[in-house]
């Protein structure tokens, strides 16, 4: 079942931000963005990372730190901005797949890691999984990297009831 997106409250795009990008990349540009926004209060952060360092072959302790400094970045520059922490999406069209191998332990240590109370983490993995392990192809562009318009759309919605209940 799709939810509604209309029931999300809308936040000003002032006070939202969004990256996308390797780690590196996201340190960057981070600062550049908080300095363009000021004092203003950010309430959401989206910072899209994960599976450039993947395809790039970096180890998954190599991406879980990196996914932690950008994370512990973000709360040292912006403390009172809330954030969902998805970790990349799946890859790699078989399950078997030297990416998928490298995605699962990234999953698995980011669940491990404690962050503090305005840190939610959550798997969104297993909606773009097929039954038999495989990529679910008609949620991926063929690339087997991005998503589609429908791979959006079960993205938007497992993301709605945690977005929704951070924004209370």
């Amino acid at each position: 079942m799709l939810h509604d997106p209309s029931h999300i409250p809308q936040i000003p795009a002032e006070q939202e931000i969004v990256l996308s990008g390797s780690e590196k990349d996201i340190l960057r540009r981070l600062g550049a963005q908080i300095a363009t926004i000021g004092s203003l209060p950010v309430h959401q952060e989206k910072a899209l990372f994960g599976i450039n360092n993947i395809i790039a072959g970096d180890s998954p302790s190599e991406i879980t730190e990196g996914i932690k400094e950008v994370v512990n970045s973000i709360r040292r520059k912006m403390p009172d901005t809330k954030i969902l922490l998805l970790g990349p999406l799946p890859t790699g069209i078989k399950k078997d797949a030297s990416s998928r191998l490298c995605y699962n332990v990234v999953q698995q240590n980011l669940a491990l890691v404690k962050f503090d109370k305005s840190v939610t983490f959550k798997n969104i993995g297993a909606s773009f999984i097929t039954k038999d392990g495989s990529l679910d192809a008609s949620l991926y562009s063929s690339d087997g990297i991005h998503l589609n318009a429908n791979g959006y759309k079960v993205w938007a919605n497992d993301m709605f009831p945690v977005i929704s209940e951070l924004l209370k």
